[in-house]
C-alpha cells in the first residue's frame, strides 16, 4: 500500500461496517444510491481500494446472505458479527478479528463523500503510531467510524463487548489512542430520509 504523502509502503486492510439496522432511515441504508449511482456499500468499498487498502472486508451485521451477491462482486470478504444486534462496537470487533492484516481501516456504509486521499493519510499516520487507534477528531468528537485500529485493540474491543458495554465510542476511548484533528471536512454520514435527500441519495432501484 502506498499511503499518504510519505510513500512508504504499508500493508493495511480496510472494511465497511453495512450491517445496522436502519431504524430511524426506515430502509436499509447500505443500498442507497450515493453521488456515484451505485450503492452506498459498493462506493464505499471503491474508496477504500482507492485508498490502497487490501484486502478488503464487510461487516454484514447478523446476516451476511444479503450481502453475498455485492461482496464477490466487489472483492470483499463478508464478515458476519460475532456479537450479533450489538451495534457497530460488534461489527468493528468482527472484522478485526477476521483482518488478515495488523491495521485495518474502518469506515460506516454511510458515508456518501469518503475521501480515499485523506483515508491514505490517515493509515499513513497509523504507520508511524505506537498507538492501538489513530482516530480522528472533529470539534471535540471522535470519528470511530473513520479511523484506523491496531490488532491490538481486539482484545479491549472484545473484553468491553463481553462486559456489556455498546457504546462504539466509550470503548475506543478505552484503546491506547492517539487523536489526530480531521483534515478536511467532517465525514457527513446520514441517519435519516431528510438528510438522505440532502445529501443527494436516492431509494435503490427496483425491478
Amino acid at each position: 500500500m502506498n499511503a499518504g504523502s510519505s510513500g512508504a509502503a504499508f500493508a493495511c486492510a480496510g472494511a465497511v461496517l453495512a450491517g445496522g439496522r436502519s431504524r430511524r432511515m426506515g430502509r436499509p441504508k447500505a443500498w442507497l444510491l450515493g453521488p456515484s449511482g451505485r450503492p452506498l456499500v459498493a462506493q464505499a468499498l471503491a474508496t477504500l481500494r482507492a485508498a490502497g487498502a487490501d484486502p478488503l472486508l464487510l461487516g454484514c451485521g447478523a446476516d451476511p446472505a444479503p450481502f453475498a451477491a455485492l461482496a464477490r462482486a466487489e472483492g470483499a470478504r463478508p464478515v458476519p458479527d460475532r456479537f450479533p444486534g450489538e451495534g457497530p462496537l460488534a461489527g468493528l470487533e468482527a472484522v478485526l478479528d477476521a483482518s488478515p492484516r495488523e491495521w485495518l481501516l474502518l469506515v460506516a456504509c454511510d458515508m456518501p463523500f469518503l475521501d480515499a486521499e485523506a483515508l491514505a493519510g490517515l493509515v499513513a499516520r497509523a504507520g508511524r503510531s505506537p498507538c492501538a487507534a489513530v482516530v480522528p477528531e472533529a470539534k471535540g468528537r471522535l470519528q470511530p467510524l473513520h479511523a484506523v485500529y491496531h490488532r491490538r485493540a481486539l482484545a479491549p474491543l472484545r473484553a468491553a463487548l463481553e462486559a456489556g458495554e455498546r457504546r462504539l465510542t466509550a470503548a475506543v476511548e478505552a484503546l491506547e489512542l492517539e487523536r489526530v484533528p480531521l483534515e478536511g471536512p467532517s465525514p457527513v454520514d446520514v441517519d435519516t430520509p431528510a438528510e438522505a435527500r440532502r445529501a443527494g441519495l436516492r431509494p435503490p432501484r427496483t425491478s
